[in-house]
């Protein structure tokens, strides 16, 4: 049977009924892990179908060549999670998801590493610019610089145990405790930046935006994350004054964090004031 006449079959308006249902299924998941809407529309439809043309995306999503090609090519980028093959005779190319599920676990487990390794450097060149205005008495660059040190630590633990990762669980090497739980002082819940050193921040955000490992992510989401990743400690509030979000949006996406175990409730008042985490 052709890549052709394979897709028709799903065309059928009897099928059709329920390709949608899981497609709607597929988006769902998507949605829980803050994947960006169209990159999740396309990949579900890859997967359903095995391999598509960029004109056969086009017509079952509704999106721009341009769009779709976009995706494609990021993607076929990215430690080759898709693949093409010309179609015999034409300039036509088919796009399909290489190799198992597992596999593609492993590989994105591999961009993520990989992700690790391209952003060291700039963050051992940023802590230097940071220690300059730390003598300079600018407000944050110490707090910062800190917490790059404590990330770069995160990182070596990472990259020492990933091939630990792809082992059944029983086989895995218990992980260790990085950093040691201590008291919140109320400087660090609400500190705030001198002007030169939220610069250097905001590049550091646009440099997470810009990894492999967050290609198909909301920006939103790498927003709201980056933060935590920048600062570790944040309140509603706090973020709520850096981002200009409304408080029920912060609200939501600060419990979207918490469901995908990226940030923690790192202490709780009496008042039942919430002060979050970033889980590294």
């Amino acid at each position: 049977m052709t890549i052709q006449e394979e897709s028709n079959r799903f065309f059928d308006s009897k099928l059709r009924k329920y390709e949608d249902k899981l497609i709607e299924l597929l988006l769902d998941i998507a949605q829980q892990k803050r994947a960006n809407r169209k990159p999740s529309i396309i990949s579900s439809y890859l997967l359903i179908h095995g391999g598509l043309t960029q004109k056969e995306l086009k017509e079952l999503t509704g999106f721009s060549i341009g769009t779709i090609s976009t995706f494609l090519l990021v993607m076929t980028g990215a430690g080759g999670l898709i693949k093409k093959r010309r179609i015999p005779k034409t300039h036509t190319f088919v796009y399909s998801f290489s190799g198992k599920l597992g596999d593609l676990t492993v590989r994105g487990l591999e961009i993520a590493l990989k992700s690790i390794i391209s952003i060291e450097r700039f963050l051992r060149n940023t802590i230097l610019k940071l220690d300059k205005l730390d003598e300079q008495g600018k407000k944050g660059a110490k707090h910062l610089s800190q917490r790059i040190a404590e990330l770069l630590d995160s990182f070596a633990y990472y990259k020492e145990f990933f091939p630990d990762l792809v082992k059944p669980s029983e086989e895995r090497v218990q992980k260790k405790q990085i950093f040691q739980k201590k008291a919140i002082s109320e400087e660090v819940k609400e500190i705030e930046f001198d002007q030169d050193v939220y610069v250097i921040e905001d590049d550091i955000h646009n440099q997470l935006a810009a990894l492999q490992m967050f290609s198909n992510r909301d920006p939103l989401f790498i927003r709201i994350l980056g933060l935590f990743i920048t600062r570790k400690y944040l309140t509603q509030q706090t973020l709520k004054n850096n981002t200009g979000l409304s408080s029920g949006k912060i609200s939501q996406e600060v419990n979207k964090l918490l469901e995908d175990g990226l940030i923690e409730k790192a202490e709780v008042t009496d008042k039942g004031k919430i002060t979050y985490s970033a889980s590294s």
